[in-house]
């Protein structure tokens, strides 16, 4: 239950990111001419960039065991957009989905490892 909190947070503060990181690549989408195969590792690179800050901001908080917050954190974060993406569009869990897991844990885990090892700032 110590970790719940920390978890929660940490997921959160992925989702608030891959938002902000998403709206910035709309931006670029409407500005320039990209292509749309370019669509899907831009949607890869929000939910990297998302899943890594949410580990690392979760095992900030705890202080301890990194990799299991960091892999806790990336699931829940994993989770809650794979439903959302299925309230919205229905169908099955592809390849792509399966990609979409690895690099939420992946990074998630990476994050969680670097947020305990990072050294505590002083005031």
């Amino acid at each position: 239950m110590k970790y719940l909190k920390p978890i929660l947070v940490g997921t959160a503060v992925g989702a608030v990111a891959i938002t902000v990181v998403l709206m910035v690549l709309s931006l670029l989408l409407s500005l320039q001419n990209i292509p749309q195969m370019l669509i899907t590792p831009m949607v890869l690179v929000a939910l990297g960039v998302g899943a890594f800050l949410g580990g690392n901001f979760a095992a900030k908080l705890t202080r301890e065991k990194g990799l299991l917050v960091g892999l806790c954190c990336g699931a829940l974060l994993f989770l809650a957009l794979w439903l959302f993406g299925q309230a919205i569009h229905g169908g099955g869990f592809g390849a792509i989905g399966i990609v979409k897991l690895a690099v939420a844990l992946g990074l998630s885990a990476l994050g969680g490892v670097m947020g305990v090892n990072a050294k505590k700032r002083r005031k």
